[in-house]
């Protein structure tokens, strides 16, 4: 009896000891997983953010040509026709903001 027993303890030793190590590599191999998708959305927020500024430069660029090609339009018309310029101008820079998309709301499709 005191050997089967002894038999039973030592089995059930064994197997919590193989059950302790699988559920550490089990952790191991979990933290591993995390730690490379961490890494991956890290480099994805990076790109992201780059990208995004890239876009407000190009936009900023745009809007500064369109000035600069506002004022120069300006500029060269004639004191008499100065108004109507002033007010093709402004019909022009309302006609181009109303043919621009809407801008993207994130979240909906």
């Amino acid at each position: 009896a005191n050997g089967l027993r002894d038999e039973l303890s030592a089995t059930s030793r064994r197997l919590g000891a193989e059950l302790r190590g699988e559920l550490k590599a089990t952790v191991k191999q979990e933290q591993t997983t995390i730690a490379a998708l961490d890494e991956q959305l890290w480099l994805t927020d990076q790109r992201l953010g780059q990208r995004i500024d890239e876009i407000v430069q190009q936009s900023s660029h745009r809007e500064r040509i369109s000035a600069a090609q506002t004022m120069a339009e300006l500029a060269v018309a004639s004191r008499s026709d100065r108004a109507a310029a002033v007010a093709a101008i402004s019909e022009m820079a309302s006609a181009r903001s109303s043919t621009s998309p809407p801008p993207r709301q994130w979240g909906s499709q």
